[in-house]
């Protein structure tokens, strides 16, 4: 998987000593590896209906930008591009947690890792991303961000030893062997 360029390597810490250790990089590093992971190594997360609504939606747009010409056209075109079902962090890190469609979650490999608060925590995941990603400085952090990055970083990793084709269990032993809570 390092050599086809799908682990990114940017959210793996540089070494033991470092794996502790949570910044400001780290944390956007880990939230963008887990929207790449989730995007390209598991199942869509969207629904079938979502799914279905959006290709309605496109297809509509799609004839009227046919029926347009210069700017119209370019603008229908442009929206075009960026019209796609989008849930928030939280709700992805919490659907990729428990399961959904095709894919079975992480539940298991987790177990007794976090509790019972995986969606305090995806919550905290999400406006912690939105203040890094949009600077609005309206959220002001505190001690439930570090597991809830903590929450990030173990998702990442049994991904990708998921997509690697480890069992639950031994993703399990692997994680608690090498990350922090």
């Amino acid at each position: 998987m390092f050599l086809d360029n799908k682990v990114s390597v940017l959210s793996i810490h540089s070494s033991t000593t470092s794996r502790s250790l949570l910044d400001l990089k780290q944390c956007l590093q880990l939230t963008a590896a887990f929207e790449y992971y989730q995007r390209t190594l598991l199942p869509v997360i969207s629904s079938e209906s979502t799914l279905q609504f959006y290709k309605e939606i496109r297809d509509l747009i799609q004839t009227y930008a046919d029926e347009k010409s210069g700017k119209l056209r370019k603008k229908a075109n442009s929206l075009l591009k960026s019209l796609r079902p989008e849930l928030s962090l939280q709700d992805k890190i919490s659907k990729v947690y428990s399961g959904y469609d095709e894919w079975d979650g992480l539940r298991n490999a987790l177990a007794g890792r976090f509790g019972d608060n995986i969606d305090e925590l995806a919550e905290i995941a999400n406006e912690w991303r939105n203040e890094l990603a949009h600077e609005k400085r309206e959220y002001e952090p505190d001690w439930r961000l570090i597991p809830s990055m903590r929450l990030i970083e173990h998702i990442n990793y049994c991904i990708v030893l998921k997509s690697a084709g480890f069992s639950d269990n031994q993703i399990k032993l692997i994680v608690e062997g090498i990350l922090s809570r």
